[in-house]
């Protein structure tokens, strides 16, 4: 964490050193180590600095310890940033096991054996060097800490004995549920996302479908960060367009937001129609006036378009009318053999059955450029503004 200090630069950075960790006395008791327990805490430290509210920085663990607390305090929460972290502690062993079978059968077999066993250390040295930090000349204090994190009580408990390794009592620990409660996701992580070769110019026209799901990418290590200055630099990057957009937002909020009224013109904002034709840009534009259609989707190939999480954007008519306002509430990447049945159904069409959805996408994606069950998608969840 002693890299995210260089945050400070234009803004006050506090590091939550929890329980537990860092200089912290040794427990004599690990058992009450939780998640609540985190939970608790962070919110005392916040009352006790006397932050009205904060944007919250997790990183690894902290991934998950961030949503829990804006999902129990919400009101204490100006924005949520997550960085090198997973929806499920079950994510993180998995993406370990790949990396570590990238050492050989002998290295998958060693870890096995575990922490006790002959050239397990040796191991963790080559893990260490090929996924966490792969500078030739590490910072002083990398080192240092991570001798007291692998000697610390509560990470063992908690974690296991090693970052390849995770068999402690986090191993069941789920984080999607307090996910699910942000109101607001990452809008900028589509900007990270590796597309397929052959990704296009934006369109102007949505399919209609999708949603939310797994991400369309295998767990990967933080091969295009090449050190602390570089991360944390994309980082307070990152961090500096969250606090612009969040002060945007509670601007808009409290003059009550924009105000739109039945035919008036809303210049500024992106205009697109939804289909391939006029008479499904108007036979959906119905569903989406009456609420029954809350979720779109479009291949990937044809780019991201003007959208992010909490952009808003006019729905056209068949004629190239503008008919309504309606407002990203959630953007992913999704493949099209991953999109759940509750994801269809909020798209309402047809019979809002998974297999009418299913056999009505790939009509349309076959005649809009070529169907692939694994086609990625940019899928989309949306809330009607206002209807013009």
């Amino acid at each position: 964490m002693r890299a995210y200090a260089a945050l400070a630069a234009g803004r006050e950075v506090v590091l939550d050193v929890q329980s537990g960790c860092g200089r912290s006395a040794a427990p004599a008791d690990l058992s009450g180590y939780s998640l609540a327990r985190y939970v608790t805490e962070l919110e005392g430290l916040r009352a006790h600095l006397r932050l009205e509210r904060m944007i919250v920085l997790g990183h690894s663990w902290g991934g998950m310890l961030a949503p829990a607390y804006a999902d129990a305090h919400p009101d204490r929460i100006s924005a949520v940033v997550l960085a090198g972290s997973a929806p499920t502690w079950a994510d993180f062993a998995a993406a370990s096991r790949l990396w570590l079978a990238e050492l050989g059968p002998a290295a998958v077999a060693t870890a096995a054996r575990g922490p006790h066993a002959p050239g397990y250390d040796a191991l963790t040295d080559r893990y260490y060097a090929r996924h966490l930090c792969r500078l030739a000349a590490p910072p002083p204090w990398l080192a240092a800490e991570g001798a007291m994190v692998s000697r610390n009580p509560v990470y063992v408990h908690r974690n296991g004995p090693t970052e390849f390794d995770f068999s402690g009592a986090l191993a069941s620990l789920d984080g999607r549920v307090a996910l699910r409660s942000l109101r607001v996701a990452n809008a900028n992580h589509l900007r990270r996302v590796r597309r397929s070769p052959g990704v296009g110019r934006a369109q102007d026209r949505r399919a209609g479908s999708a949603g939310p799901a797994d991400r369309v990418r295998r767990p990967q290590p933080h091969q295009s960060y090449r050190g602390p200055a570089h991360i944390v630099g994309a980082t307070a990057a990152f961090v500096a367009t969250v606090a612009q957009a969040t002060k945007r937002l509670g601007a808009l909020a409290a003059a009550g937001g924009p105000r739109y009224g039945s035919g008036m013109d809303v210049p500024g904002l992106p205009r697109s129609a939804f289909g391939d034709s006029p008479a499904l840009a108007d036979a959906l534009l119905a569903l989406v006036l009456a609420e029954t259609k809350t979720a779109t989707c479009w291949a990937a190939r044809d780019g991201v378009r003007d959208t992010a999480v909490g952009a808003r954007w006019v729905v056209l008519d068949g004629s190239g009318v503008a008919r309504a306002v309606l407002e990203t509430v959630a953007l992913d990447i999704v493949a099209f053999d991953r999109v759940d049945a509750g994801f269809a159904r909020d798209e309402g069409e047809g019979d809002r059955s998974f297999a009418g959805w299913r056999a009505g996408h790939a009509a349309f994606f076959a005649r809009n450029g070529g169907f692939a069950p694994d086609m990625p998608l940019y899928c989309e969840r949306f809330r009607l503004i206002a209807a013009l």
